[in-house]
């Protein structure tokens, strides 16, 4: 059942909601929890109320009304201003009794306790000003990582402790502690906010009209049955929070107000339910559930006493559970799986270093000083996944951000490798080679969106800088340009407004015709993978969905491009030739739609390749790079082009950029160690395929080009294990890939002088214009079929694998062509490959 006030999931039986007690729909019995609902929002950002104080944002809202960040212009900083709800202002006794809270909760200035300066009134609205404390509630920690580590719980603990210590020695409690009002700020300092809402100890005051005060969840069972209270009830809400630290769970089902005591639903020790919880640890806080008063610590001091014991055996007291760690992310990315294939979550190294075994993540360097990597945001919204939500809402910060003059972006793909990671800033910093690591959360409730954004310092370890942001879902796009606007400052950069501009105005008109381009984006994956006819249909109708609502939005223009390209390469004939010819449609219309999108010009730049008008192509893929020379997958498909067309030399430097920009993706990294193997730098393919430290991913490719590089070195023994490597991870049903592996070992036997064995791997090849298949019959010493295919190659290799076939570089440097060069049809070949070469290279100045 959907709460009214917070729109929190609650269970059918729950009578009142446990995130912040409003009674739920229904039927509710007499005296219930003291709830209150906001009056409509009058606070816009930049108001200035009360004469002095400047509103910021809106940042919370509770029982008592709703909390706004503000700038306190008379003395100069930021504060917490919460707007009393009506309802309560215009109850005198409700407001004289906060008056006179107010004075003893002044009194209270530890550091662990968010202190409370005034309670004022404008115009007959009643507020008051508190410390203000960048940073999450510890509500939203869990939520976000699930348990905390027991030396992170134990120091939370410890600190709240501290503070209710306080409080209680100048006789205020709490009664309605709870993770929600536990604030940790960005050095990790836990700081207990609302003691607005308690009573004096002095008599063991009750709460008048029989109603309770406090959250259902966290409530003590004297407070639930409407009886005195005192300082232990505190202890009691402080067992369950420190229960729920380090098991992630509730022990206890939501309670009705007037329900059974919570023994009667069971509770389990901490430890019995995560076995990582020691005995002892898990006997402290049973203690404080205990549900007689009596037989809990009896005082806040004694709790703190029997928490620094357990402390110490589990880590050092540290006082302060500084977090400096990315946090946990348990989504795993489904958009784009057919790259997420080839993506091994490798570190790269550009100057290519040989290595053996598992290459350790380099320090950061210099270079690392101007870099800035945007991790995927985790999803903690409740009801379901808004993962694809999330990949969008990170891209769009991203696209932002990559209109500062100075900081350099690492790539999406590369970003999307550490989506998961559990190690700290530090490491995540090295694999990436980025000192600015940005990370957080967002959150979609009915329709408000909430995000929590950190930045990293990944040199030191620690986040610098957090905020937060509460805005309805509409103004998403407004959301994303004020989170760059405050990381531009916090980095002291400049946002180039052109830049900006072009970012912003690749923004949908509204969330609907982006979430139909997402659809779009997720089902064209799914194609790419299952090549099934129903996954295609459902692209072509999510992209065409989102041009009906937007038909200014070019992305999915881009988007249907790229899925009839898809159809294209896979397909013959006129079918081939349909696709292609709404491929260079889709892009050209995105190009006219939006002239600086380097995606489109890229998309146009193939598809003019492939209809052999060489010129427009060149001058497109030249577009393109200009557009965006920083991007990642623009420097990819410049070099795939120019490798292509048989400029591998150019090929390598696009791809090294590539590789530098999107470090963790080594599809670019292999694809330059294809091209120098080509140009017979055999050692530098060697050192680029060693510093893959991981190929999980993608086996197959990988054995096969060690397969090459031995070959070529005449390393049998280790050519020998390649090949059983790759033969080894060819999927079941790939033809193709076994062909491929097929043909290497007709090359290899070829090598070694095994004729026969050569010839019958050989025979019925279907594509023998392939390198392996005229290598191996050089190597035969057949110069005639070597010729024969390699001319065939050279006319009909592109229509037939879409790639020129014995370019004038392969066949220069290619040391087994040598046994050819006395022959006059060589000669031809070559020279005919000279002319291409000298013609490309002129079309592609610039490049």
């Amino acid at each position: 059942m959907e709460c009214p006030h917070c729109r929190r999931e609650n269970s059918g039986d729950s009578r009142y909601c446990a995130s912040c007690g409003t009674p739920l729909p229904g039927e509710q019995p007499d005296g219930g929890t003291l709830t209150f609902f906001p009056p409509p929002d009058a606070f816009a950002t930049g108001a200035l109320f009360a004469g002095r104080y400047q509103i910021i944002e809106e940042i919370g809202q509770g029982g008592m009304g709703k909390v706004y960040k503000a700038f306190d212009t008379k003395v100069q900083e930021k504060i917490a201003l919460k707007i009393i709800r009506p309802e309560i202002a215009r109850d005198r006794t409700a407001v004289e009794r906060f008056r006179n809270e107010l004075k003893l909760a002044r009194q209270i200035t530890h550091p662990h306790v968010c202190r409370v300066f005034d309670l004022g009134e404008d115009a007959g609205t009643h507020f008051l000003t508190m410390e203000f404390v960048p940073g999450e509630n510890l509500a939203q920690m869990i939520r976000m990582t699930g348990p905390l580590a027991l030396e992170t719980a134990m120091g939370y603990a410890r600190q709240i402790v501290e503070g209710l210590t306080a409080a209680h020695h100048l006789g205020v409690i709490h009664r309605d502690l709870k993770p929600h009002n536990i604030l940790i700020d960005e050095s990790g300092t836990a700081k207990i906010m609302d003691f607005g809402i308690a009573r004096t100890l002095i008599g063991g005051e009750a709460p008048s009209e029989g109603r309770r005060v406090g959250t259902p969840d966290y409530m003590s069972p004297e407070q639930a049955a409407g009886k005195s209270v005192d300082g232990r009830t505190d202890i009691y809400a402080l067992g369950l929070i420190l229960y729920e630290m380090v098991t992630g769970k509730r022990p206890f089902a939501a309670e009705t107000p007037r329900g059974a005591s919570p023994r009667a639903a069971g509770l389990r020790s901490p430890a019995a339910l995560d076995p990582r919880v020691p005995a002892d640890l898990g006997g402290l806080i049973v203690k404080c559930l205990a549900e007689n008063p009596a037989e809990r610590f009896q005082t806040a001091s004694e709790l703190g006493e029997a928490l620094t014991t357990g402390l110490k055996a589990i880590a050092p007291a540290t006082g302060r559970a500084r977090r400096t760690g990315v946090r946990p992310i348990a989504l795993i990315r489904k958009a784009a799986p057919w790259i997420l294939l080839l993506l091994l979550g490798a570190a790269l190294f550009i100057k290519w270093p040989a290595a053996k075994g598992r290459i350790e993540d380099p320090p950061l360097g210099s270079e690392a000083e101007n870099r800035l990597a945007v991790l995927p945001l985790l999803d903690r919204s409740t009801g379901g996944e808004r993962e694809v939500f999330g990949d969008s809402l990170t891209s769009g910060i991203r696209s932002r951000l990559e209109a500062a003059d100075i900081i350099k972006m690492i790539s999406k793909m590369s970003c999307d490798q550490v989506r998961n990671t559990k190690e700290g800033l530090r490491a995540v910093g090295r694999k990436l080679q980025a000192r600015h690591i940005l990370h957080g959360s967002f959150a979609v409730e009915g329709d408000r969106l909430s995000i929590f954004m950190y930045l990293g310092d990944a040199v030191n370890d620690i986040d610098t800088w957090n905020d937060s942001y509460d805005e309805p879902l509409a103004g998403l796009f407004d959301i994303e340009n004020r989170i760059a606007a405050d990381i531009a400052r916090r980095l002291k950069v400049r946002l180039i407004p052109q830049r900006l501009e072009g970012a912003q105005k690749r923004d949908p008109n509204n969330i609907k015709t982006l979430k139909s381009y997402l659809e779009g984006e997720r089902a064209q994956a799914d194609f790419r993978l299952s090549r099934q006819d129903k996954d295609y249909a459902r692209a072509v109708q999510a992209y065409n969905q989102a041009t009906r609502l937007d038909p200014r939005y070019a992305l999915p223009f881009v988007g249907l491009g790229n899925l009839e390209e898809a159809v294209y390469v896979r397909t013959e004939g006129s079918e081939s030739q349909k696709a292609l010819a709404r491929m260079r449609g889709w892009f050209q219309k995105a190009t006219d739609l939006d002239p600086d999108l380097a995606e489109s010009a890229v998309g146009l730049g193939w598809a003019y390749l492939y209809e052999n008008n060489d010129a427009e192509a060149a001058r497109f893929m030249r577009q393109g790079l200009a557009r965006d020379p920083e991007n990642a997958e623009v420097n990819y498909d410049v070099g795939a082009f120019l490798r292509t067309i048989g400029l591998f030399e150019l090929s390598v430097q696009h791809f090294q950029k590539a590789a530098v920009l999107d470090r963790l993706n080594p599809l670019p990294t292999y694809m330059a160690a294809n091209s120098l193997w080509i140009l017979g730098r055999i050692d530098e393919s060697q050192a680029a395929l060693s510093a893959i430290t991981s190929f999980e991913g993608d086996k197959l490719r990988y054995h096969q080009y060690q397969a090459h590089i031995f070959i070529m070195r005449r390393d049998w023994d280790a050519a020998e294990r390649s090949l059983a490597a790759a033969e080894k991870a060819v999927p079941a049903d790939n033809d193709a890939a076994l062909l491929s592996v097929r043909r290497q070992r007709a090359w290899f036997a070829a090598a070694r002088g095994q004729k026969e064995t050569a010839l019958a791997l050989l025979k019925d090849e279907p594509q023998p214009i392939r390198y392996e298949v005229t290598n191996a019959y050089c190597l035969l010493g057949d110069k005639a079929a070597a010729l024969r295919l390699m001319e065939m190659g050279y006319r009909t290799g592109f229509a037939a694998i879409k790639d020129y076939m014995y370019g004038y570089e392969y066949l220069v440097w290619n040391s087994i062509l040598k046994a050819l060069e006395g022959e006059p049809r060589y000669q031809e070949l070559l020279r005919k490959a000279r002319a291409d070469y000298d013609r490309w290279t002129k079309l592609c100045a610039g490049l």
